[in-house]
């Protein structure tokens, strides 16, 4: 190509950057060798290749792809991939000649997308991704859909947490580029949701969710637009709006009754009617009407022991009882039933032990469990039994110690680990041990000012951070520090202001702005005493 006919090109297309992209990198490959921009196009359709791949996706012999291997390499936009063997164009311009190709010539681009997947599928978690990925750029929505709810749902199970957030990175890049429609992009947006939880901003969660709510009902796909509600129920009650969650998991519940109803034997379908009874029953909870929440919870678990008598070997009915116990347990806790709480606690822990065992690599299951020793050391610390709940509290910490040094980004894990620190301090403090309990709080603080400032909106954290100023404020005034314990039953009361302002009708938040206020201003009389 000559000089001018490559500036030519530049200019006309200098005020579109993908365009211009795409002319910069279709010079580079004319230099090197005329026709080869073809290849490169090819070539940026999967997210890396090798000459074999180039063979597939080409139709053409080894001999031949191994000749276009060797030029495609020189392209300045082409770059090692180290982690496959192989090479990658680079990405700004991968995406800018895949989105062009598609423009400009749609079926040439589903049968590069189509050869792909087929020649890139494999057992591996990597290839799994990568062939879903291209079937989700040319399936049938429907079809495409089902694909990834069946691999979400098989990699959630098993606790597969690294495999699953690459699949968010590739569902990210499909949905940024605007590659999915209907429903395929209704699952996208609601397993991203799922699977980043408080990584993103809860507003962009509430709005992913939004949006897949409306692209299933038009599809008239209940099932989706049950999964949506419910995600949008978990973020409207993480926000702190109790209200607007119960209505969505309302309808969450309405849904999968209906489809019970038309399809009774549907196992699938039991078990999300029993966690809508779950997630209702949370919210009844936090505006503290325990005895409906009791009610819902029971109702849930019910459904669960049904479904793991018909199969007792299945451990994801198992982990569903599990989760029912500990629900059941909370609400028995917060009645005052210690006596009772104590066994659903102990079957939830039991529960996890037994599938920790099976599947020792399952993340999902080690937060469980983890979180089922708090709730037992929880009941112990309560009934005086502090060294028998310090040694649950601690194997909860060690556990989620664990977990967050294999993601330190995991927020979830990151909180559970500070509420497993809370517990630990609040054990060493009724022992007398202060200093190392001060060292537990303040390991929380830190923890929960680093997720507050990441994300204002989320409630839960605000309302920790809240509750680790009021331990240390506790262990100040212990040691008779008043000033420093004015300063933390301060920032406590701020923070519990701000919540109890955003609803008043729940319960634990205005019975914290009680509490609050009525421990600083004893402390501000006792200050005035002194």
């Amino acid at each position: 190509m000559r000089i001018e006919d490559a500036l030519e090109q530049l200019q006309r297309v200098q005020n579109d950057p993908q365009a211009l992209t795409v002319a910069t990198a279709r010079i580079a490959c004319e230099q090197i060798e005329p026709g080869l921009f073809p290849v490169l196009e090819a070539a940026a359709i999967p997210h890396w290749f090798d000459a074999a791949t180039l063979a597939a996706l080409l139709e053409i012999d080894l001999g031949l792809a191994d000749h276009y291997y060797a030029r495609l390499i020189a392209v300045p936009q082409v770059e090692s991939f180290k982690a496959r063997n192989a090479y990658n164009v680079h990405e700004a311009t991968r995406l800018a000649v895949r989105t062009c190709l598609a423009q400009e010539d749609r079926p040439r681009f589903d049968e590069l997308s189509h050869r792909a997947a087929e020649c890139l599928a494999g057992p591996e978690a990597h290839q799994r991704i990568e062939a879903l990925y291209h079937r989700l750029s040319v399936d049938e929505p429907v079809e495409a859909a089902a694909a990834l709810e069946k691999l979400f749902q098989e990699w959630h199970r098993t606790g597969r947490f690294g495999p699953l957030q690459t699949l968010a990175l590739a569902l990210d890049e499909l949905l940024a580029g605007q590659w999915l429609q209907g429903v395929a992009r209704a699952r996208a947006l609601v397993c991203v949701g799922w699977i980043r939880g408080g990584r993103l901003p809860l507003k962009q969660t509430e709005s992913m969710a939004r949006e897949a709510i409306a692209l299933f009902v038009a599809a008239n796909e209940p099932q989706g637009e049950a999964d949506a509600r419910q995600l949008l129920g978990d973020t409207l009650q993480t926000e702190g709006d109790l209200a607007g969650a119960l209505r969505e998991y309302q309808v969450f519940k309405d849904i999968m009754r209906r489809l019970t109803r038309l399809d009774p034997d549907n196992t699938d379908w039991q078990k999300d009617l029993s966690v809508s009874h779950n997630d209702v029953g949370g919210v009844l909870q936090a505006q503290g009407k325990l005895a409906e929440a009791l009610r819902e919870f029971q109702a849930g678990k019910d459904i669960k022991l049904r479904l793991t008598l018909l199969d007792p070997d299945n451990t994801d009915s198992q982990r569903d009882l599990s989760v029912s116990h500990n629900d059941v347990g909370r609400v028995l806790r917060a009645q005052g039933q210690l006596t009772e709480a104590l066994p659903e606690f102990q079957a939830f822990k039991d529960i996890m032990r037994r599938l920790t065992r099976l599947d020792p690599d399952n993340t999902g299951w080690q937060r469980e469990l983890s979180v089922s020793h708090n709730n037992v050391g929880g009941v112990l610390r309560a009934q005086g039994q502090l060294p028998d709940a310090l040694r649950e509290f601690q194997a909860s910490k060690d556990i989620m110690r664990r977990l967050t040094q294999l993601d330190p980004d995991n927020t979830d894990w990151q909180r559970v680990l500070s509420v497993s620190h809370n517990n630990v301090g609040s054990v060493l403090q009724a022992q007398g041990k202060l200093a190392e309990a001060l060292q537990e709080f303040q390991a929380v603080t830190d923890i929960m000012r680093r997720l507050t400032l990441l994300d204002p909106d989320n409630t839960d954290w605000q309302r920790d951070l809240s509750i680790s100023h009021r331990w240390i404020a506790r262990l100040f005034e212990q040691q008779g520090q008043l000033a420093e314990a004015l300063t933390e039953r301060e920032a406590d009361l701020a923070i519990v202001e701000r919540l109890a302002r955003l609803d008043e009708t729940n319960a634990d938040w205005q019975q914290d702005l009680t509490d609050s206020r009525e421990a600083l201003e004893a402390l501000k009389g006792r200050i005035g005493a002194d």
